[in-house]
Order: structure tokens, then C-alpha cells, then sequence
């Protein structure tokens, strides 16, 4: 009995090394081949998984396979895991040209979640010694992290040293752009506070925003003029108690919109501003 069970041991352990390990070594090859057809397919939750499925099983773990899994983060918005990837490749790789491009990813991920002062570290410490399309790459880069930080003359030089010397009407053009004060500092959040403190609307008004200027103003006047009249019908306090939690509301309200409102109509010409030196570098591509 015992010799039948060391024979079925025996046949088992056999066709087990023909069959199970083979198809167990091939894993890690054919996972790495089908997470790159969906990667180049545009499949990158499927191709993620397949590179991830591919290091599980054995494969080497090389900086173009952390770079194609920080690629699929990227391009599913999960920034966070995208940067650790990137990390990886850096350290993975041993060619410099390599590194530098991850590091560029890897800050490219900062600025889309607004990280200007962490992606600023990494790409002041890549040389300037690089291929011109790189170089300029950095350079843009480096660009929009002074321009996120409200830095605008170091942002201005930046985007100029973006675009080759060569494309001198582009330069030029950047230079005007950023002699605009009124896209990059107006309205002033602060001014159009203290505005509508001063008289309610006013501050909506110099924010350009007419119809909230209009609507507080109206709002003020009317329980002020309501105010009065309870006043001369009954007495001065129900005309004051009456009214002022209501004012006060409104009041508050309206000043405190009108710095919101300036703010957004600055971001709002900042954008624009942007999108004009985009243009301009986009057009030496």
C-alpha cells in the first residue's frame, strides 16, 4: 500500500514540473506582452493590472515597467501612485537621459495637483546640460511652478527660455503678455472687499460683476428705506431691531461675495494670460 502511494507521489511530482511550472514561468513574459498591447490600446486600468500581475510572478522589476505602471496612474488621474511609480523608475534606471525623464513626469504629476513648491525641488536639481527638447521642457516646467506661486517676472523668463532663441516674435510676445497688470493683478480681492464695506455693490461693480453689484445694492437701499419706514410708523428701535438682523446679513453677505467674486475674475484672467503664452509655445512645436 505504502509502495502505491510513494508511485502516485512520484507521477504527480513528474507531471507537475512538465506541466504546472512551464506555464508558471511564461507568466511573468506573457503578462509583461498583454499589459503593453493595453497599454498602447489605451486600456490602462487592464495594462496596470498585467504589469503589477507580471512583478507578482517573477519578472524583473526594470524602470520601463515602472515607467509604463506610473504612465497608466497618470492617465487614470491617481497622481499619487503615479509619483511613487515614477520614484521607482528613477532608482531603477541607470541611464541619466532615463532619469531625467522621470523625473519630469514625476513633476509634471505636482503641477496638475497644484504641488508647485515639490515638483520646483526636483527640477532645479536636473542639469542644464540636456537635449534641446528636453531643456525646454524643463524650462516650461519650471515656468508654470512660478506661475502657480504667483512669481510671475521668474515665470515670465522661464516660459521665454521654454522657446528656442531662434523664435524671437514668440519671445516677444510672452515679454508683452506678462507687461499686462491688469490680467495678472486685477481685481484686487482685498480693494473690492473694502469697496463693498464702504457701500454695498461697489466692490461687485469694480469686479466687474454688475448684476450681484446691482442685486446688493438694491437689497441695502431697500432695508434701509424699510428700516425708515417702520421707524416713522412705530418707533426708531422696532424700525433698528427690525432691520438689522436682516442688514447685517445681507450686508456681510454682499461684501464678503465681492472678494470671492474678485477672486475668481483674477483666476479667470490669469487663465487667460496662460492660455495666450501656451499659444506661443505651442506654436514653435
Amino acid at each position: 500500500m505504502k509502495f502505491y502511494i510513494s508511485v502516485r507521489k512520484a507521477i504527480f511530482t513528474v507531471l507537475f514540473s512538465f506541466l504546472v511550472l512551464p506555464s508558471w514561468a511564461q507568466v511573468p513574459g506573457s503578462a509583461v506582452s498583454f499589459a503593453n498591447e493595453q497599454f498602447f490600446a489605451g486600456n490602462y486600468s487592464s495594462a496596470l493590472i498585467e504589469y503589477q500581475r507580471a512583478l507578482f510572478f517573477g519578472t524583473e522589476a526594470t524602470g520601463q515597467i515602472y515607467q509604463r505602471m506610473a504612465d497608466c496612474s497618470y492617465h487614470l488621474k491617481k497622481y499619487d501612485q503615479a509619483i511613487e511609480f515614477y520614484d521607482r523608475a528613477f532608482f531603477t534606471y541607470s541611464q541619466d537621459s532615463l532619469k531625467v525623464n522621470a523625473l519630469l513626469n514625476k513633476a509634471k504629476c505636482n503641477i496638475v495637483t497644484k504641488n508647485y513648491n515639490i515638483a520646483l525641488i526636483d527640477l532645479l536639481g536636473i542639469t542644464d546640460s540636456l537635449a534641446e527638447k528636453t531643456y525646454r521642457l524643463k524650462q516650461f516646467y519650471i515656468g508654470m511652478c512660478y506661475f502657480g506661486t504667483e512669481q510671475f517676472p521668474i515665470a515670465r523668463d522661464f516660459f521665454i527660455d521654454a522657446i528656442n532663441p531662434s523664435y524671437t516674435a514668440e519671445r516677444a510676445a510672452i515679454a508683452t503678455l506678462f507687461e499686462n497688470k491688469k490680467l495678472l493683478y486685477r481685481p484686487d480681492p482685498h480693494t473690492a472687499f473694502v469697496m463693498s464695506i464702504c457701500f454695498p455693490g461697489l466692490g461687485q461693480f469694480y469686479a466687474g460683476d454688475i448684476k450681484n453689484g446691482l442685486n446688493s445694492l438694491l437689497l441695502s437701499t431697500g432695508l434701509v428705506a424699510l428700516g425708515i419706514q417702520i421707524s416713522v410708523q412705530q418707533s426708531v428701535l422696532d424700525g433698528i431691531f427690525t432691520i438689522i438682523p436682516w442688514f447685517q446679513r445681507y450686508y456681510q453677505g454682499g461684501y464678503m461675495r465681492a472678494e470671492k467674486i474678485a477672486m475668481e475674475k483674477r483666476a479667470s484672467n490669469r487663465g487667460k494670460l496662460y492660455g495666450q503664452v501656451l499659444d506661443q509655445i505651442s506654436s514653435t512645436k
